[in-house]
């Protein structure tokens, strides 16, 4: 029996028990990023069994005389998307403008803001009262 071996160690001699280590304490070395070529796509090729059923449009439609007349023109290839200008609450809010997005539609973005308000007032042991046409905040005893 060889000597190197502990009695009672279910290891063979010659070898190390190996140590368990959480998957957190391993430090791996970061992949580094390749940009990828950009490459020009071929133009799509029409195949011949469907080349009789279909017909090739032009990039830009040709408008008729009596549209052009109209004033009707041809829309920018590109037209950036914008959102519609909407009434935007100015920060942070006032207890009228918390009580005013409370009684909005649900489905509204302010009315979750003034929702969103009124947990964090709730949170200092606060709530708004309706006081004529006014909010204001009232500590809760």
């Amino acid at each position: 029996m060889d000597t190197s071996s502990q009695p009672g160690s279910s290891e063979p001699a010659g070898q190390q028990p190996a140590t368990q280590q959480s998957g957190g304490s391993k430090e791996v070395e970061m992949p580094t990023i390749v940009e990828a070529p950009i490459e020009t796509v071929p133009e799509f090729q029409i195949p011949k069994e469907v080349s009789p059923h279909l017909k090739k449009v032009g990039e830009t439609i040709e408008l008729p005389p009596d549209l052009k007349q109209m004033g009707v023109t041809n829309a920018p290839q590109y037209t950036p998307v914008t959102a519609p200008a909407q009434n935007t609450p100015q920060l942070p809010l006032t207890d009228d403008q918390i009580g005013a997005g409370l009684q909005s539609d649900f489905s509204t973005s302010f009315r979750w803001l003034a929702e969103w308000c009124l947990k964090q007032i709730k949170r200092l042991h606060m709530h708004l009262a309706k006081v004529g046409a006014h909010f204001i905040r009232v500590r809760d005893i």
